[in-house]
């Protein structure tokens, strides 16, 4: 298996005892051939349901890529050269460009995070902003839903808007991509808020019954319709999504509007991300790589396979630890405050146990999954074995799960 996405991608083994009834449940992603050069040209030559991005820039004055940031695994700085040549020969200067980091309301990235997202060369040729979801904003008015919509100023001011992302299957949204770059990517505080909030139901934790998993569920979802009125709003001209494999590398991409390409997109995510379950196991193993900062991803799975009283360990290995605490609207910001929609219930309440593995470990993280009193953190799989061997024996039914992008088979 691998870890720390984005800070080394190393490869580590676990062992279990021979006995023990071991099954690895690992999705079609795995096996999908890797685009190659011709494969992603002839993405941008072949949008879906829009004009080339060269044709679009034809006329235009100034650009802005919007990317995501280190909390999915878009190979983005392998699209962004393919996206250059189209706005260079559509007329568009590389003065005439910039790119700014979609983060939502997650913290601000730093150097190593523009560097592994777009490379070195567009470090030193382009200026590159983070989000700011509380200043410099637009206000665009508010969608049908009653979400108002603040929108990044400096993504305003161009009259070509780009946006780079990929398709993740998504608790609440059903799959990532397509116009999320927008909302919550470069929108405001408050639009993330009324949206996440009142809209999806997180402020009174009550989620609204259209959210979840499965491809039936795109194009009823209310969330997805909201964040794709306010793209509209916001004229995004143009998306880029990437399908991904457990090492980040491209299996599927495609171009175009956000609608349209989004929809192709997520027939091809539904088929390589969906996940056979191993259910009533004693022991859940489940890796969060290659979202490393976000192990709340792996949530639906260990909850499918996990038998009651059983056990579950959580491989999160993120040196900048849980996206949740780096999340202005998700994050406490005190003891005795929180801070909007920050919840920290029992989020595996069949588990006896929940053991932490992790090189990165601290409080905060823990606190995150689960009541202090049923959580064990540690850097050693050791310990962990040493553990449960001392309470299975030599008969324990495990399933491991060795990355995050998956979602539980025969989601409805």
């Amino acid at each position: 298996m691998n870890k720390s996405a984005w800070f080394g991608d190393h490869e580590f083994q676990i062992h279990f005892p021979s006995e023990w009834k071991v099954s690895v449940n690992d999705n079609k992603s795995a096996e999908a051939n890797v685009l190659n050069d011709n494969e992603i040209t002839s993405a941008f030559m072949n949008p879906i349901g829009s004009q080339t991005i060269k044709k679009l820039a034809e006329g235009k004055s100034e650009a802005v890529i919007i990317f995501d940031d280190l909390s999915r695994p878009t190979p983005v700085k392998q699209i962004v050269p393919f996206v250059l040549r189209e706005l260079k020969e559509g007329g568009i200067d590389e003065d005439h460009i910039r790119f700014v980091a979609a983060l939502g309301a997650h913290g601000f990235m730093t150097r190593h995070g523009f560097a592994e997202k777009l490379g070195e060369d567009i470090l030193t040729r382009f200026e590159i902003f983070n989000h700011n979801a509380f200043q410099h904003l637009d206000r665009l008015g508010e969608t049908s839903r009653n979400t108002p919509v603040f929108i990044n100023q400096e993504v305003m001011s161009c009259d070509l808007k780009i946006g780079i992302g990929s398709i993740n299957p998504h608790r609440l949204a059903t799959f990532g991509g397509g116009a999320k770059i927008i909302m919550p990517g470069v929108s405001g505080i408050e639009t993330i808020y009324s949206h996440h909030g009142l809209l999806v139901g997180l402020a009174n934790k009550k989620i609204n019954p259209t959210m979840g998993f499965g491809l039936n569920r795109v194009n009823t979802n209310e969330a997805r319709a909201d964040i794709e009125e306010v793209a509209r709003i916001a004229q995004l001209d143009i998306k880029i999504d990437a399908l991904v494999n457990p090492h980040r590398e491209m299996v599927g991409l495609y171009v175009g509007d956000f609608v349209a390409e989004h929809r192709k997109g997520c027939e091809l995510a539904a088929h390589l991300y969906e996940t056979p379950l191993t259910t009533e196991c004693d022991i859940v193993v489940a890796n969060s790589y290659p979202v490393d900062d976000e192990a709340m991803k792996v949530t639906s799975v260990i909850n499918g396979s996990l038998k009651e009283g059983g056990d579950v360990v959580l491989i999160t290995n993120s040196p900048e630890g849980q996206m949740s605490l780096r999340h202005y609207i998700s994050c406490r910001f005190g003891r005795n405050y929180d801070k909007c929609l920050y919840s920290n219930g029992d989020i595996y309440p069949k588990a006896k146990r929940l053991f932490i593995l992790s090189d990165y470990p601290s409080r905060n993280d823990s606190d995150e999954f689960g009541p202090r009193e049923k959580v064990i953190s540690t850097k050693s799989w050791d310990e962990i074995l040493k553990e449960l061997t001392n309470t299975y024996g030599s008969n324990a039914k495990v399933a491991v799960y060795p990355h995050c992008l998956e979602y539980p088979k025969n989601s409805s």
